[in-house]
């Protein structure tokens, strides 16, 4: 499992994606990885809100991808501790984005936010 990857202490960068049987016991597994800046969990669903939780120990992200993550704003709300975040890609979740980005308000790094294919996002929303 991911836990096979803890001895990579020098590790930047990690794509995950499309592992879609990685779970909080998975991403607990990560905390080692310090030095981790990049990771990419793109089409990963399965994992609940509290495993997101885990990835607060990766305080060096600047980049985040949650391409179809299976997000809601229960989900979202861990992300708000990756202070260090520069990107995020949100894009193809199901996430109100008002309610998305107020989740995200800590995040004052951030140069770059992808909501592209939010099926949630209105007109209202972008007002």
């Amino acid at each position: 499992g991911l836990r096979e990857l803890a001895p990579l202490i020098a590790l930047t960068s990690l794509n995950l994606g499309g592992f879609n049987e990685v779970t909080g016991k998975g991403l607990k597994a990560l905390a080692p990885l310090t030095a981790l800046i990049h990771l990419e969990l793109a089409h990963c669903h399965q994992w609940t809100a509290e495993d997101l939780w885990e990835l607060a120990e990766l305080t060096a992200l600047t980049s985040l991808g949650l391409h179809d993550a299976n997000l809601t704003i229960e989900r979202m709300r861990p992300l708000a501790t990756l202070t260090a975040l520069t990107s995020l890609d949100l894009s193809t979740s199901s996430i109100r984005v008002t309610a998305g980005v107020i989740a995200l308000a800590p995040l004052t790094s951030l140069t770059s936010l992808n909501l592209g294919f939010c099926t949630m996002v209105t007109d209202k929303d972008m007002k």
